[in-house]
């Protein structure tokens, strides 16, 4: 349990990353959406790899749920709980995309098997650091190592990323869905630079002006 007095430091703590953590998590959220989109156009909407955009999404709403509980000093328990459940999202992601590929091999699709089979590592180890962090914040370990986890995070966001935009190369859901994700990185590498002092790799992508998509 997080008493009153640790919360209070925690939360002016965690405030600095408020802002770029909302923006990553609504991103999240829109990445998921899009791929959702996207499975409708490919024509396989309903299975694992739409329920994989739908966890994504909600993952995303959890993680701005955490950002805007990091505003104020006694919400520091309620970061804890919605990074964590992000993670538990990211996790059940992460096995959708599994059974994705297996599907997909089954099918003789050998690209979105390649594509799901890459992703759902990345999925898995963005899953865990986001569950460090939180796991982090209740156990009052150091700001800096809070954020040391939101970065990485922000890193295997990076990676998933690259895969979104190779599910189908040829639809714009799937570059948008790409493009989103590598935002949310972007934008979560901030938030974890911000707890922690880290030097933060810009994106290659020349993603920062997409915020309105």
């Amino acid at each position: 349990r997080i008493f009153l007095s640790d919360a209070t430091r925690l939360g002016m703590s965690m405030k600095p990353a408020a802002n770029p953590m909302m923006d990553s998590g609504k991103a999240l959220a829109r990445s998921g959406e899009f791929l959702i989109d996207l499975t409708n156009e490919l024509d396989i909407y309903g299975g694992d790899l739409a329920n994989a955009g739908a966890s994504m999404r909600n993952a995303g709403d959890h993680i701005a749920q955490a950002a805007a509980s990091c505003r104020f000093k006694t919400g520091i328990e309620l970061v804890c709980d919605e990074l964590r459940e992000s993670a538990c999202c990211l996790d059940d992601a992460s096995n959708k995309l599994k059974r994705v590929a297996q599907q997909a091999l089954a099918d003789e699709d050998t690209e979105l098997a390649r594509v799901a089979e890459k992703m759902a590592p990345s999925m898995k180890e963005c899953s865990n650091y986001l569950e460090a962090a939180g796991a982090g914040i209740m156990r009052r370990e150091p700001i800096t190592e809070v954020g040391e986890n939101l970065f990485r995070s922000g890193e295997k966001m990076e990676e998933i990323s690259v895969e979104l935009r190779g599910v189908a190369p040829q639809l714009k859901a799937s570059m948008n869905s790409g493009q989103r994700m590598a935002f949310a990185a972007e934008r979560m590498r901030e938030a974890g630079s911000s707890l922690t002092g880290l030097k933060k790799k810009k994106s290659s992508n020349g993603t920062s002006w997409l915020k309105g998509i």
